[in-house]
C-alpha cells in the first residue's frame, strides 16, 4: 500500500487504527524519515509463537478476553514493491489488537517498534544505545538502526515492563526479552499476583529482573517523603547524563502532580502517580549559557566545567507518547524524581561524577606541581586551564580496545598523530576497562568537539581516604605521555602537540 506524495498520516491512521495516538507520533517520525511507502502484513496467531503466549497469558488475566492478532507496518523511502534499495527501509512498528467481551472495538497498542532516529549527529544528537535489527518483510529481510519502542496493555504488562524491555533491548545479545520472561523472573502468574489497571512494579521488582540477568545498575533514589524517606543528595542529572554518555540506557521514574484520578491512557499507565520512562542519548547545545552563568553568577565550586552543563535534552521512550522524545534537562525537577537506574555496560567500583572529581584532582596536581609548563603550546594552554579551574572534563567508561581504536585515529588539526611505538607503550601499561576523563576548555569543547587530552583512572578499586595516584593509569595531554613506573612518574614527548577530536563509541 503506497501513501500518494502529500498524502494525510492522519487520515491513513484514522482509517486503519483508530486514530490512535502513539502510530500517529510513529508516522510523523517516518515522515521525518523521508517514507514514500507502507507495508501492512497480518501476522498470523499460529505463525507466531509470542503471539500465541501472550493471548495465552491475557485469558488467564480476564475472562473477558476474546481473541487477538496482530499486524505490522514497514515504512519505505521508495515503492515496497519494487525491490527496495539499502537505505530504503527506515523502521517498523508492530500493532496489537486485543478483542474483549465488553468492548464493540479491539484495543489497541504498539507491541514493538523500531525506527531509525530521526535527529542525528549533525543534528547535534547523541544517541549511543541502539542496536540493528533485521525484519523479515513482503519486500525481504530489511535491517534498521534504532531503540526498541514498545507500549503497555495495562493487564499482563505495565510501564516498568515497557521501560525495562526498551532498556534491556540495547544490552542483551538478543536485542529483546519477552514479557513472559520478566513476569517469570519477578514472580507475576496473572492468577494470584497481578499487573495492570492500578497495580504496578516497584523498584524491587525490576532489580529481581536486573539481578537475574547479571545486568549491574547505578541507582539514585529520592524517597522525601513517609517513616523511610530516603533524601536526595547533589543532583540526579549528573548521575543520569554519566550513565547515557558511558552507552548504557536508563530507567527514569518519577511521581506526578497531583496523582491520575481517571481512567484513560496516561492514567492506566500510572499506578499510586508514578511513572518509568527509558532515556537512550541527549542532545547538545554549542551555545548553551548555563556553562558560564553557573560558574559566574550562580557559584557552583565544581572547579571545573562538567560537560553535562551542555546537554540540552535527553533521548527517552515514553508508552504513553512515543518514541525519541526530547526531554528538556531540566523539566523532570527534584521535587518529582524518584528513581533512576543507569545500566553500566562495563562494570565499575564508582561512578563516572566521582571519576570526574578525581581526574580533576589528578589534573590539577599535574599542571601545578608535576609540570606545569613544558614548552609545548597547547600543552601550556592546557596547564593555565587547568590552574584557572577552567577545564571542561567529560568522563566515559571504555575498554582497552575502544581506547587504542581512538588513539590511533586521534589527529591534530595539521595532521599530526602519535607515533605507534608510543601507542605501543600505552598498550602494555592500560588495564582491560578504565575511566577515560577527557579534559577540553569551554571555547573548545561545545564549539569544535575537541579537547587537549585525557586522563585514565582505574575503575575497578576503590577510591582511597585520602585520595592517592592508585587509581591513576596514565596521562595523555598534547606533546606528552605520563604515567607512574617503579613508583616514579615517566613521560614520553609525542609528535601529538595541539588538540584532537572527543572520543566516540562509533568510531
Amino acid at each position: 500500500m503506497r501513501l500518494e506524495r502529500g498524502g494525510s498520516n492522519f487520515l491513513f491512521v484514522d482509517q486503519h487504527f483508530q486514530s490512535h495516538r502513539v502510530l500517529r507520533r510513529i508516522f510523523s517520525i517516518a515522515r521525518k524519515l523521508g517514507y514514500q511507502s507502507v507495508c501492512l502484513e497480518r501476522i498470523r496467531e499460529e505463525d507466531c509463537a509470542v503471539l500465541q503466549a501472550e493471548n495465552a497469558y491475557l485469558a488467564v488475566r480476564t475472562n473477558e478476553f476474546a481473541s487477538g492478532s496482530a499486524v505490522r507496518v514497514s515504512f519505505f523511502r521508495s515503492n515496497y514493491d519494487e525491490a527496495p534499495q539499502p537505505g530504503d527501509f527506515v523502521g517498523y512498528a508492530i500493532v496489537k489488537l486485543d478483542t474483549y467481551r465488553t468492548s464493540t472495538l479491539p484495543e489497541l497498542h504498539v507491541y514493538e517498534a523500531v525506527l531509525s532516529p530521526h535527529r542525528t549527529l549533525g543534528g547535534n544528537s547523541f544517541l549511543h544505545t541502539g542496536k540493528l535489527y533485521k525484519v523479515q518483510t513482503a519486500a525481504g529481510e530489511q535491517q534498521v538502526f534504532g531503540v526498541l519502542y514498545a507500549q503497555q496493555n495495562d493487564r499482563t504488562y505495565v510501564c516498568a515492563h515497557v521501560a525495562l524491555r526498551s532498556v534491556l533491548s540495547c544490552v542483551l545479545p538478543d536485542g529483546d526479552i519477552t514479557y513472559q520472561a520478566l513476569n517469570q523472573i519477578m514472580g507475576i502468574d496473572h492468577r494470584t499476583t497481578l499487573v495492570g489497571s492500578g497495580a504496578g512494579i516497584g523498584p524491587a521488582g525490576m532489580e529481581d529482573v536486573f539481578d537475574a540477568l547479571g545486568i549491574k545498575v547505578a541507582k539514585v533514589t529520592h524517597e522525601p517523603n513517609g517513616p523511610n524517606a530516603v533524601p536526595l543528595l547533589g543532583d540526579y542529572q549528573r548521575d543520569l547524563y554519566a550513565a547515557i554518555e558511558s552507552a548504557g540506557p536508563a530507567i527514569l521514574g518519577f511521581e506526578l502532580k497531583p496523582p491520575p484520578s481517571t481512567t484513560g491512557t496516561a492514567a492506566a499507565a500510572v499506578a499510586g502517580g508514578r511513572h518509568v520512562i527509558g532515556v537512550f542519548g541527549h542532545t547538545f547545545n554549542d551555545d548553551a549559557w548555563v556553562p558560564d552563568a553557573q560558574r559566574e553568577y550562580f557559584v557552583d565550586g565544581l572547579g571545573y566545567y562538567s560537560s553535562e552543563n551542555w546537554l540540552s535534552a535527553y533521548v527517552v521512550h515514553d508508552d504513553n507518547f512515543g518514541p525519541y522524545y526530547c526531554l528538556p534537562r531540566h523539566f523532570l525537577t527534584k521535587q518529582n524524581f524518584r528513581l533512576l537506574y543507569g545500566v553500566k555496560i562495563l562494570p565499575t567500583v564508582f561512578t563516572g561524577v566521582e571519576a570526574e572529581l578525581i581526574a580533576l584532582a589528578y589534573l590539577s596536581f599535574l599542571a601545578t606541581s608535576l609540570l606545569p609548563s613544558a614548552g609545548i603550546k597547547w600543552y601550556d594552554r592546557f596547564a593555565a586551564f587547568a590552574q584557572n579551574q577552567q577545564l571542561v572534563l567529560r568522563s566515559l567508561h571504555v575498554t582497552k580496545e575502544q581506547y587504542l581504536r581512538h588513539l590511533r585515529a586521534c589527529e591534530e588539526p595539521t595532521g599530526k598523530r602519535i607515533e605507534s611505538d608510543a601507542i605501543e607503550q600505552f598498550e602494555k601499561r592500560l588495564p582491560n576497562t578504565f575511566w577515560l576523563v577527557e579534559a577540553s576548555a569551554p571555547e573548545l569543547f561545545p564549539t569544535t568537539r575537541r579537547k587537549f587530552g585525557e586522563v585514565l583512572i582505574a575503575a575497578d578499586k576503590a577510591i582511597p581516604t585520602p585520595l592517592n595516584y592508585d587509581l591513576l593509569v596514565a596521562y595523555r595531554l598534547p606533546g606528552i605521555m605520563l604515567w607512574i613506573e617503579g613508583g616514579n612518574f615517566v613521560s614520553r614527548n609525542t609528535a601529538l602537540d595541539g588538540h584532537c577530536k572527543l572520543f566516540s563509541y562509533a568510531d
